[in-house]
């Protein structure tokens, strides 16, 4: 982000979700910068709050709500302030959401980025119109009057507080996007999906699937490498179906043989896979390119064909189980990782177990597990939620507690091997060392130098926990 400038608005921009949240930040980010504010990490320095929302899990929308109710006091001590809500849930709810926190000057729904520096403008324009100059804010507010003219001079304000229900997303450069580091970069290469599983928001909250311009993608991806990008990792909802709108057919594997061809890119990794659409023509593409990471996000969700039709999720556990093979077969180390959901409606004992028995035969390396909540609008909702709460609590600890031994034997089976590692820059849990990630997505902490940062290293592992890998460097 960028330092606060004296004579810009500063806004202060909290990002919650997925990684496609991730990157719209740093898109959004970018439009903001060109456009002449300043997005400031501190929040005692925000002239302007954005929360770029998530809608898939409830504690995402209990997180933004929360913190929205803790900014309302601060209106009653400077009420110039702006506050607006981007993203999923302001697509989905964003009518309810102004009328219930009135403090809120905007929403934005997940399709109309461009549009948020002008809706800033007018939200601050307006905020200005009410603030009553005291002898303590005079000169901040005199700053920021200054500033929005010069905004004013270059950008038409959006009178309205509302601006969602745009389906196809807007022709944006993704290239504004700020990225935080140079050698990594998200990249989006569709928007929305169309599968419409029964418990997920994705296609009303994102619209339809869209794939972006296989050679507009292309372009992106070798700019990034020319400027020191070394590692990719493709985004959609379903990479899977990349294309399929644009020639009626998928050409994902087409898309990643061709990222593979760039040169200065030495990692190529990609989210979400479905499973009903993995092809052989995708298998033998990532076990023919050296370049392709061993590591796939594969959603299981339940190992119960009655829970996974009434997902609407396309496929049985057999057949999820016959893709692992198949691409264990090609790509003997890969790294699965997944998603899977307790105490969907319905949900008996029986289908729990189901779910259990599949994870103990895939032994992902990493899952994310979460107990079922309805999402507004979706065929789920109108389900009975009837597995209480202590039974979804319970599961749920199962399988945290089932993953965190595969995820251990996984880590336990690299000690004493060496592995390469590109550094990410200090340690979260420990400044005074470094972590980095390696190929398969392992985590990876050591000591070394901060200049480490963005630049590939050989590692000895000494040691694994269920949360990282250990290790010493080897010169």
């Amino acid at each position: 982000m960028s330092s606060a400038s004296a004579d810009s608005v500063r806004v202060h921009l909290r990002t919650y979700g997925c990684q496609m949240n991730v990157l719209d930040s740093q898109i959004i980010t970018g439009l903001l910068e060109t456009a002449g504010f300043s997005v400031v990490e501190d929040e005692a320095e925000a002239d302007a709050f954005l929360f770029n929302t998530c809608s898939v899990r409830d504690l995402s929308e209990r997180k933004v709500l929360g913190k929205l109710g803790q900014l309302r006091h601060a209106r009653a001590r400077r009420p110039e302030l702006v506050f607006g809500v981007c993203g999923c849930m302001a697509e989905l709810s964003g009518e309810r959401l102004l009328h219930k926190n009135p403090h809120v000057d905007f929403v934005c729904g997940t399709n109309c980025r461009s549009h948020i520096p002008s809706l800033l403008v007018g939200a601050l324009q307006r905020r200005l119109d009410i603030a009553h100059v005291t002898r303590h804010n005079a000169c901040h507010l005199e700053r920021l009057r200054g500033a929005l003219a010069s905004l004013l001079a270059r950008i038409p304000p959006i009178e309205t507080n509302c601006l969602i229900g745009t389906a196809i997303p807007e022709g944006l450069d993704e290239r504004v996007a700020r990225r935080p580091h140079p050698w990594h970069a998200y990249v989006e290469i569709m928007r929305g999906c169309s599968n419409f599983c029964s418990y997920c928001v994705v296609p009303y909250a994102r619209g339809p699937e869209v794939s972006r311009p296989m050679d507009e993608i292309l372009r992106e991806l070798e700019q990034l490498a020319a400027a020191g990008c070394v590692e990719v990792t493709l985004l959609g909802q379903n990479v899977n179906s990349y294309g399929r709108d644009l020639e009626g057919r998928s050409r994902f594997a087409l898309l990643l043989r061709r990222v593979s061809e760039i040169p200065g890119i030495r990692w190529v990794r990609f989210l979400t896979s479905n499973p009903y659409d993995i092809s052989e023509e995708l298998v033998e593409t990532v076990a023919s390119s050296p370049k392709i990471c061993h590591q796939i996000h594969f959603p299981l969700q339940s190992g119960s064909d009655r829970i996974l039709r009434a997902m609407n999720r396309k496929y049985t556990c057999a057949e999820y189980l016959e893709k692992v093979a198949r691409i264990r077969s090609a790509v003997p180390d890969m790294a699965f990782s997944s998603d899977f959901i307790v105490g969907f409606p319905g949900e008996t004992e029986e289908d729990f177990a189901a779910t259990y028995a599949a994870m103990e035969q895939v032994k992902f390396a990493n899952a994310f597990i979460f107990k079922y909540s309805a999402r507004r609008g979706t065929a789920a909702a109108a389900l009975p939620d009837d597995v209480p709460r202590h039974v979804k609590e319970a599961r749920h600890q199962a399988l945290l507690a089932l993953q965190s031994k595969h995820t251990l034997l996984a880590h336990e089976a690299h000690v004493g091997s060496h592995v390469e590692v590109l550094v990410e820059g200090p340690s979260k849990r420990n400044p005074e060392m470094l972590q980095g990630r390696t190929s398969r997505f392992f985590n990876v902490i050591f000591p070394g130098q901060s200049w480490w940062a963005g630049t590939f290293r050989t590692v000895r592992v000494t040691h694994a926990t269920p949360l990282a890998l250990y290790a010493e460097p080897t010169a």
